[in-house]
């Protein structure tokens, strides 16, 4: 899969943008074992085996999902523990990304809720790129 370019300045070719109703369930087996195609189409994003995510276009948080994760992928691990910590704190009653609706007018806040539910997806986004990685050996 070839992500293409954009010209958003959080360009990262480990976050692809694609329509969950043009992959297949059965390629996403191992993630998702018992999930029926049409519950698989309303998921957020989901993982590649190399680490890199898939956000679904269909999302209505799609692009905002897109230009944090950008943002925070370029971050060491304790900048994005303080920040998960800090919006945890800011935003104790904001349960579900779906909340968000309460802030519409304040966009700090709208990305800060957004970072504050994708922080955890990023720690297990490096996660998953690692053990990827940590398999391939160098050829000798």
């Amino acid at each position: 899969m070839v992500a293409k370019k954009s010209n958003s300045p959080y360009y990262d070719p480990r976050i692809v943008v694609k329509d969950f109703k043009k992959l297949r369930v059965c390629d996403y087996e191992i993630q998702y074992p018992h999930m029926s195609q049409r519950t698989f189409e309303k998921l957020l994003a989901v993982f590649q085996p190399n680490g890199s995510i898939i956000i679904n276009r269909r999302n209505a948080y799609c692009d905002l999902m897109k230009n944090v994760l950008s943002l925070l992928t370029q971050q060491t691990a304790s900048t994005l523990k303080e920040a998960e910590e800090l919006y945890q704190a800011k935003y104790p009653d904001v349960n579900s990304i779906d909340e968000i609706t309460k802030y519409e007018g304040d966009n700090l806040a709208c990305v800060e809720i957004v970072a504050r539910f994708v922080i955890p997806i990023e720690f297990k986004r490096r996660e998953i790129e690692r053990q990827y990685y940590n398999k391939i050996k160098p050829f000798r």
